[in-house]
């Protein structure tokens, strides 16, 4: 029988830890597509020349502007860093290419605004890796939501807490700005920013937030640097205006509380491959929405205007906390 499936050329700019352990193995559950693994480009030879060999990408590079020229390209993943992603990101669409780009796409809102007016001159569209809109999780609570018996959102409860990095203003970006798209995902667009602090040191503190969407729902978020590593750090709680609610517990549990009944719903573990962390967080489904939006011609969502509005919300907390809006490169081991 003929391969029926759509092939999709793809490049790939970036062979650290996040994308050798979380985009490059959910290749492997996209078997509804023909990706060509085309190229990967990273400033370290050797980096490119060892994801290439695990993951099957026939030719390796150092300079992404050549991988670009060289090669014959539908579209291209960049994962580095949130300071070295702008220019990147330009030059792909100046090359005609379609671009999936880790979180944050910029330091700045002024680089991320630019982006996007470049991707509407080129035609090519940039998407974001929020993944949490498409974890298993999330999904459910949205389904449920999304419901006529669920009513409008009416409050939104939400916690988000991260680890230590080098000042508050990077934890905010490399972590807190998941829980501003999510509460996005839910509500909508967000009117006004109310912020609160209690700073422990110069990179550890709480933050809790009033927020007012354009709809009229209003939310609570509270973000923290204490939380390490462990699974505590999340939670978000959506209230409707038909006496219901779902409550998503770290990424892993649902509650849909009906009046005073209620339902608990958490992944199914069997098929094992269902159960994978890029399954059950959501970087699987954001790479098929890519992969779709390449072959169908439409813009996917979380894009470059969904990534600004993130942005300007951080930068609003900064501004009325007295934050150093001071970015550090984060670096991981592979």
């Amino acid at each position: 029988m003929d391969d029926e499936r759509k092939q999709i050329r793809i490049g790939f700019v970036g062979a650290g830890t996040h994308a050798n352990n979380l985009l490059y193995p959910s290749l492997t559950y996209l078997d509804e597509f023909d990706i060509k693994r085309v190229a990967i480009c990273d400033l370290v030879e050797e980096k490119a020349q060892y994801t290439a060999s695990i993951y099957g990408v026939s030719s390796t590079y150092t300079d992404h502007r050549k991988m670009f020229e060289s090669e014959e390209l539908d579209g291209v993943v960049v994962c580095i860093n949130a300071a070295d992603h702008p220019p990147v990101v330009k030059d792909a669409l100046r090359a005609g290419l379609d671009v999936f780009v880790e979180k944050p796409t910029s330091v700045t809102i002024e680089d991320s605004e630019e982006i996007m007016r470049l991707a509407g001159t080129t035609g090519h569209f940039v998407m974001v890796d929020h993944q949490k809109r498409r974890s298993t999780a999330y999904r459910k609570a949205l389904e449920i939501t999304e419901n006529p018996s669920f009513g409008e959102i009416s409050m939104i409860e939400s916690k988000m807490h991260g680890h230590l990095y080098a000042n508050l203003f990077t934890c905010m970006m490399e972590w807190q700005i998941h829980n501003i798209d999510i509460v996005r995902a839910f509500a909508g667009d967000v009117k006004e920013v109310i912020a609160r602090t209690c700073r422990l040191s110069p990179n550890r503190g709480s933050i809790a937030l009033l927020l007012t969407f354009e709809n009229g729902a209003v939310a609570t978020l509270n973000w923290g640097s204490e939380a390490g590593w462990g699974r505590f750090c999340e939670r978000v709680e959506i209230v409707g205006s038909n006496q219901e609610a779902v409550i998503v517990d770290n990424v892993r549990k649902v509650i849909h509380y009906i009046q005073d009944e209620s339902n608990e719903w958490s992944t199914n573990w069997f098929p094992i491959t269902k159960s994978q962390t890029p399954v059950i967080d959501g970087y699987v489904d954001n790479l098929r929405e890519f992969f779709n939006c390449i072959l169908e011609h439409r813009i996917p969502v979380p894009n470059i205007e969904d990534e600004i509005k993130a942005l300007q919300v951080i930068y609003d907390v900064a501004n009325q906390l007295g934050i150093e809006k001071k970015w550090t490169r984060t670096i991981g081991e592979r």
